[in-house]
């Protein structure tokens, strides 16, 4: 994905450093105190927001899918921020619950689209264009989200 495909929305914008929501130790992702964080965000035509977004109409759009460079992992967007001309974000990691991965039986297969999780204190920096979807989350359950454009799924 290019870089033009990920435009931040500057409504609500707060020095990371001074952040009162989270206690942030920025030295590990080697930003300035005065680093922009930003709560939403439009990523492939798709907003997503973070954590902390309020508006009159919220929605939670900040469980989302990811890649690294080595697999795909789960979490919730803390934070939107610019480095280097780049548009990244910290995302708090969750981990997958292996053992609890739902099964149907008789048809022996494993039911993809719900995620059983834990959040873990783990706080990560991605690039936005490593995100590759929205998802909702349930109880302890991230859910990947039906296609809307397929309606005969």
């Amino acid at each position: 994905m290019s870089q033009s495909q990920v435009t931040l929305a500057p409504k609500k914008v707060l020095l990371l450093g001074q952040s009162v929501h989270m206690d942030l130790d920025l030295s590990t992702f080697d930003l300035p105190q005065e680093t922009k964080g930003y709560s939403r965000a439009s990523v492939q035509g798709t907003v997503v927001t973070t954590e902390n977004y309020d508006a009159k109409m919220v929605r939670a759009n900040s469980y989302i899918r990811f890649e690294t460079v080595d697999s795909v992992c789960y979490g919730q967007v803390m934070y939107f921020y610019e480095k280097n001309q780049h548009v990244n974000c910290l995302v708090k990691k969750f981990n997958v619950k292996q053992r609890e991965i739902l099964a149907h039986v008789e048809g022996r297969f494993l039911i993809s689209h719900l995620i059983p999780v834990c959040e873990s204190d783990t706080l990560i920096s991605c690039a936005a264009e490593a995100i590759v979807e929205k998802l909702a989350k349930v109880g302890s359950f991230l859910c990947i989200l039906p296609n809307s454009v397929e309606k005969n799924l």
